[in-house]
């Protein structure tokens, strides 16, 4: 434990480096995620107290997955930097098994939100601009993190070694494309919703559950991914 508070500070100390290492950076942005995730999760739990809402609940439930995973992905980058391949090993063995596990329940999460869709229990309405800008951030989400899992194994295929935050960076990329997968199935309904007729989103059923079988077949094979390293 005491080596491990040295090698937070010695991190810490060295985050003006770290900044221009797209590595290290990575990992500091994973940071700042896992506080917006852990904030929206504490948002919904309250909601969830207050006004019984299932939606709430689930929503609070996936984002309390999203950043135990990326809270573990952080730390173990963070315990591994700069020390022996060896040493890391079964460190980074555990947070991919772990977190592949963790990635697992993220499929309930979003069977829930399908049911609740198809069930018109919640959808979020927008108009034309707010809808524009959360599909187009809603893509650019899912093409950086395709961009990202692509450039990580291409790299690690051309020099056959890990990064220096070996495998925690690896799994951030996992979990930003399984999280990007995720914020589709929102966007879609929304879309629905807001640019439809009342009550269109009946007729966009089998739509929905296509949508979620696809995201729940991309979430599984990030999952299976990291569970065998």
């Amino acid at each position: 434990m005491h080596l491990d508070k040295e090698r937070t500070r010695e991190y810490i100390a060295e985050l003006p480096t770290a900044i221009r290492d797209k590595d290290r950076r990575a990992m500091l942005l994973t940071l700042c995620s896992f506080v917006v995730n852990l904030c929206y999760a504490i948002y919904n739990a309250f909601l969830s107290i207050t006004t019984g809402a299932v939606w709430c609940v689930t929503m609070c439930f996936y984002y309390l997955v999203l950043s135990s995973m990326r809270s573990y992905a952080v730390f173990v980058g963070v315990r591994t930097a700069g020390v022996e391949r060896e040493d890391a090993l079964s460190a980074e063995k555990r947070l991919m098994r772990a977190d592949g596990i963790l990635l697992l329940l993220l499929v309930p999460a979003l069977g829930g939100t399908v049911i609740l869709t198809l069930n018109e229990s919640h959808v979020v309405l927008h108009d034309t601009i707010a809808m524009i800008t959360i599909a187009a951030f809603t893509f650019y989400k899912i093409i950086a993190a395709i961009v990202n899992v692509v450039k990580a194994r291409r790299w690690r295929a051309k020099h056959e070694v890990r990064s220096s935050c070996g495998a925690a960076l690896r799994t951030v990329r996992g979990i930003s494309l399984a999280d990007a997968a995720m914020s589709v199935l929102p966007m879609q309904t929304s879309m629905i919703g807001s640019f439809g007729a009342e009550g269109a989103l009946s007729h966009f059923g089998a739509l929905t559950v296509a949508s979620g079988a696809l995201i729940g077949a991309v979430i599984l094979t990030i999952a299976i991914t990291m569970l065998r390293g």
